[in-house]
């Protein structure tokens, strides 16, 4: 069970990536294509904020990984706590 909690908190980036791929091929209007619109006209300011955006829910997504996976495996625990 652990490995799947952790793959799913590492899948976060990667539906971004493909978000932006099947967006631009399918023509819907979500963040994928306004990052590739933005990109392509130079447009620095929400190609960045949409950077960061991304990065937020990246390491959002990692905490809540690591969180569930202390909670589900007892044998994880953080240092310094009693045993």
């Amino acid at each position: 069970m652990g490995p799947i909690v952790t793959i799913l908190g590492l899948a976060i980036p990667g539906l971004f990536g493909g978000a932006l791929i099947i967006e631009y091929v399918f023509n819907y209007a979500g963040l994928g294509l306004q990052t590739y619109s933005a990109a392509l006209n130079t447009d620095v300011p929400v190609v960045l904020g949409i950077t960061i955006l991304v990065a937020i829910f990246t390491l959002i997504g990692n905490l809540a990984a690591d969180v569930a996976l202390g909670l589900i495996d007892p044998r994880i625990r953080i240092e310094g706590s009693a045993r």
